[in-house]
């Protein structure tokens, strides 16, 4: 689903808030950029009335950002410094040159929101249709940010243009980047076309949600018009959503390694493995069992893509265990079923179990499983600053330490 940057102030009008937050004066903003005071003038007041507060105190000596105006720079600086890397890892050009600087003030609202379309649409005609204007608009637009930054950003397939890896990842940054400004309005406080307050939180399959569900109730509490988003869904989707800005964190099991450098894990407690069974199956309650007491048993394997199937796969080959493939699923509720309905066995993380509602039906062997220490956290971005609401989510689920949540 392509990107939506609906609601957020115009690129122009923040490069002129910016340009009087260095002057310090409508003045020297307009000899900045080569433009009428009455513009810069113009520009400022439709950002403050975007944004229902005031950001500046015009006074005879010049114009001073107010406190809020003061919490807002901080945002459309780091908007203008990421902008400007994004420019200069696509073109090769230090981020700090004139050459980027001018690219970066002929980049438009249109130039960014047509990207961010072709790079979440799965062809020109749909990015086209999600934005609502002609496909020869869009084509237009794309080629005017080609031939602004004079590299190749597309190529011609049989299915039409498509994205080339350059232009993905440049819209990548650019999404990023425009994504401060939608922090800048929360830490403000603003109401404005933007909409009310966000989180949106990645959250993986198998994920303990109790302690979760709790702070989010909290926050609910102390922000009523904040909106929650919760979506479950695999680790790579996540980790795409999360390096253009649109998700705040991921929740779940910590990969061993992170799939790249602008990424930080924190680990929050431990959660291993185990072997689950239907309640009333013979392995149930057992002691001193051994790996072959496991053998005359099938069991509900995970996907490829999870690590449980790795791990699951492992276990098997160390224990001499040669079992067919017949049931593979990444569903959690087929996996009880396919438990309940057979004498199959499953591998599942400890929270799962202790906090799914089947669990009078299910039951764990107790047979540890050998495997790497298992941990759940949170996965965001190296350089995120938070906005307050996401830094009292933070805290909060940080605050569990390492140890399994009760209760």
């Amino acid at each position: 689903m392509p990107h939506t940057l609906q609601g957020l102030p115009r690129l122009s009008h923040v490069a002129v808030f910016n340009a009087v937050a260095d002057g310090g004066s409508m003045r020297h903003a307009a000899e900045a950029l080569h433009v009428t005071q009455p513009a810069v003038t113009y520009a400022i007041q439709t950002l403050e009335r975007a944004l229902r507060t005031r950001l500046f105190d015009r006074r005879q000596g010049g114009s001073y950002l107010t406190s809020q105006g003061d919490v807002f720079a901080r945002r459309t600086q780091r908007l203008r410094g990421q902008m400007q890397a994004a420019i200069g890892v696509a073109t090769g050009h230090p981020a700090d040159s004139e050459q980027v600087a001018r690219q970066l003030r002929r980049l438009t609202d249109i130039h960014i929101r047509s990207m961010a379309a072709i790079a979440g649409a799965t062809s020109f005609r749909a990015a086209a249709a999600f934005l609502a204007i002609a496909e020869p608009t869009l084509h237009r637009a794309a080629h005017d940010v080609e031939k602004l930054l004079k590299i190749p950003l597309y190529r011609r397939a049989e299915s039409g243009l498509i994205m080339l890896p350059a232009g993905t990842e440049l819209a990548r940054r650019l999404l990023l980047a425009m994504s401060e400004l939608r922090a800048g309005i929360a830490d403000i406080g603003a109401s404005s076309a933007a909409g009310p307050p966000r989180l949106t939180l990645g959250i993986l399959p198998l994920a303990p949600g109790r302690r979760l569900a709790q702070i989010t109730q909290t926050l609910l509490g102390r922000h009523p018009a904040l909106r929650i988003s919760l979506l479950e869904g695999a680790y790579d989707d996540h980790v795409g959503a999360l390096r253009t800005g649109a998700m705040d964190l991921i929740y779940g099991a910590l990969r061993d390694t992170l799939p790249f450098d602008d990424l930080i894990a924190h680990p929050i407690f431990d959660d291993p493995y185990c072997i689950v069974c239907r309640s009333d199956h013979v392995l149930a309650g057992r002691t001193h069992l051994q790996p072959a007491d496991l053998s005359p048993y099938g069991w509900v394997f995970p996907t490829q893509a999870l690590p449980r199937r790795a791990v699951l796969d492992a276990m098997l080959r160390v224990w001499g265990l040669a079992c067919p493939i017949q049931i593979e699923t990444n569903a959690p509720p087929a996996i009880t079923q396919a438990i309940l309905a057979s004498d199959r066995l499953a591998l599942w993380p400890r929270s799962y179990i202790d906090a799914d509602m089947s669990r009078e039906r299910l039951a764990v062997v107790n047979l540890e499983v050998p495997h790497a220490r298992r941990q759940v956290g949170i996965t965001h971005r190296k350089d995120l600053l938070p906005t307050q609401i996401q830094a009292e989510l933070l805290k909060a689920l940080l605050a569990g330490g390492i140890n399994p949540p009760t209760g």
